[in-house]
């Protein structure tokens, strides 16, 4: 009931046009938006009759509507629906982008000859039309749409306008204030070092209003200086006050020690070849002389004995090679692969990200995927899959060898491998990391990376996209192999994204939350997860002139 959301101190309510409780509890709704409240009131045929049955036919006293909808969807209409107006700078809803197949059949005007107080429309049909109507009562706002909130008068509760439209709502309502000792400030945006505003790691912590009085809080990591905002303040955490009066001086070697690191190193196997080969020589000429006897060890006439080496040789061969039954099945099904990384936080969160987007793109397109591996890149081939998620965490580790051949060998033949830093306790931007990545994996035979763009075939090979986002939006690079005929088609791909948080998904749903921007970025990025697949199975044929004049119709 109304009077028990009141009592729930919250800052927004919804009333549809099925409820007419608002009738009777009138004065407790306006004392409670003047205390600062949000109140959204729906219209329709039920809000309209309840408004028509009353002596004085104001809805709280405030404004009057008329007694009939306004029905475009007649045989005598011009038109048979209207669009939405593009919102204005300075609108509350400015920035959110209007659809042309939101349309609008149905609506409910104000009468004309009333003098509204405090009255601003928010939202208009493409004829001047007010939809959306705010009314400042006090401290706090009614909000009313002129539709309701089903499809019986409009498609618009069928957008994704129509959830932006309250997630704006919802962050414009203030509500009552907390008692301001106990205010909590989560990061918003941080500086870097050089001044410019980025969204905070992780690792960024909230500030308490009361240690903020005390002047306790310390710079660091931990607290960078930036904005900290909670759900009615901002609060901002600068420098000044927190730099001591000490002068630094640097001293600098007067010679610097530099060294290259690029290195090219080919293994030749030929000694390995000729060892085998007089190995297998001198073994025949001793079973020969052997069962001449001519020449007599004891070992070898003991069957059982010769049996039993025989026998552990061959059980230490099979394990080292997977069994007949495993391979076929790598090869007979289409599955993707993550490296195991040994942290088994980020290990679940790679499995069950891997898993969602396998069956995601299952239910989405033709690829029928079987459920991911894990990959040890020490003890696994890789060549079954079109696909390698690489979860990189530690920039201290060395790569050796046998990992460059592998994952070399990897994208020569035509696999993508895909880096998604996750090292955000040791670094803050993707160009560091990108460093990092190319550091330790330095013998790889790649492009210089390059921002992935719209232009790319990559952002077109199964939906449409203009960015690459996961749990993060920042930039993604890509790079080449540098063999003759690659024909252009990406085989590594950088990021800070965090796409296998965005993906993974459990019994209770999604894991982990969106860091930066709505839940409609994680539709995005499943999308990303979409294109890489399929692009990863069909390279670069979406850039035939053939696909042009679709593309273009979809784009337009």
């Amino acid at each position: 009931s109304i009077s028990d959301l009141i009592s729930k101190k919250i800052s927004l309510m919804f009333s549809d046009d099925f409820d007419s409780s608002f009738i009777s509890e009138e004065e407790k709704i306006i004392n409670w938006i003047k205390n600062g409240g949000t109140f959204v009131k729906f219209g329709g045929e039920k809000f309209l009759n309840t408004i028509n049955k009353q002596t004085n036919k104001k809805f709280f006293g405030i404004f009057e509507p008329e007694s009939d909808p306004v029905n475009l969807d007649h045989e005598l209409s011009f038109r048979k629906d209207l669009s939405l107006k593009n919102f204005k700078k300075g609108n509350l809803f400015y920035g959110l982008i209007v659809n042309e197949k939101v349309k609008v059949n149905k609506y409910i005007e104000l009468k004309k000859n009333l003098e509204f107080k405090n009255l601003q429309h928010l939202a208009y049909l493409e004829n001047g039309a007010p939809l959306i109507s705010e009314f400042e009562i006090g401290k706090g706002k009614l909000v009313f749409f002129h539709i309701p909130a089903n499809t019986n008068w409009s498609t618009l509760p069928l957008s994704i306008l129509f959830v932006n439209i309250l997630e704006k709502l919802n962050l414009y309502s203030k509500g009552v204030k907390e008692n301001s000792n106990n205010q909590i400030f989560k990061p918003f945006k941080i500086l870097d070092g050089l001044g410019t505003f980025e969204d905070p790691s992780l690792n960024t912590m909230n500030l308490n209003e009361k240690d903020l009085r005390k002047n306790t809080y310390q710079l660091n990591y931990q607290n960078p200086p930036g904005i900290y905002k909670n759900k009615s303040d901002l609060y901002g955490l600068n420098m000044p006050n927190y730099l001591k009066d000490k002068k630094y001086t640097f001293s600098f070697p007067d010679e610097y020690l530099i060294n290259e690191f690029n290195k090219f190193e080919v293994k030749n196997l030929r000694k390995n070849i000729i060892f085998c080969i007089l190995f297998l020589f001198l073994l025949e000429t001793f079973l020969t002389l052997q069962n001449r006897d001519i020449f007599k060890i004891k070992f070898f006439r003991s069957s059982t004995k010769f049996l039993s080496l025989i026998l552990i040789i061959t059980t230490v061969l099979t394990f080292k090679v997977e069994s007949a039954d495993q391979v076929i099945n790598k090869v007979n099904t289409t599955k993707l692969a993550y490296v195991k990384t040994g942290n088994k936080e980020v290990d679940e969160i790679s499995k069950n990200g891997i898993l969602s987007i396998s069956e995601y793109i299952t239910s989405k397109t033709s690829v029928i995927l079987d459920s991911p591996d894990e990959v040890d890149l020490e003890e696994h081939d890789i060549f079954f899959y079109p696909i390698l998620y690489f979860p990189f965490i530690n920039s201290k580790e060395t790569v050796g060898e046998k990992k460059i051949r592998k994952l070399q060998n990897f994208i020569n033949n035509g696999g993508i491998l895909i880096f998604d830093c996750k090292n955000n306790f040791e670094k803050f931007f993707i160009d560091d990391c990108l460093d990092d990545i190319l550091l330790n994996f330095k013998d790889l035979d790649i492009s210089s990376p390059i921002k992935l763009q719209n232009k790319n075939t990559l952002s077109k090979s199964f939906y449409l996209l203009k960015e690459f986002p996961g749990r993060r939006n920042q930039d993604v690079f890509v790079s080449f192999n540098n063999q003759i005929n690659n024909n252009e088609v990406v085989s590594v791909i950088f990021g800070v994204n965090d796409w296998s948080g965005s993906w993974a998904k459990s019994d209770n749903g999604f894991e982990l939350p969106i860091l930066s921007g709505t839940e409609e970025q994680r539709t995005l990025s499943f999308r990303f997860g979409v294109n890489i697949v399929v692009y990863s199975l069909t390279g670069n044929y979406k850039s035939d002139q053939v696909h042009i004049p679709e593309i273009l119709k979809r784009m337009n």
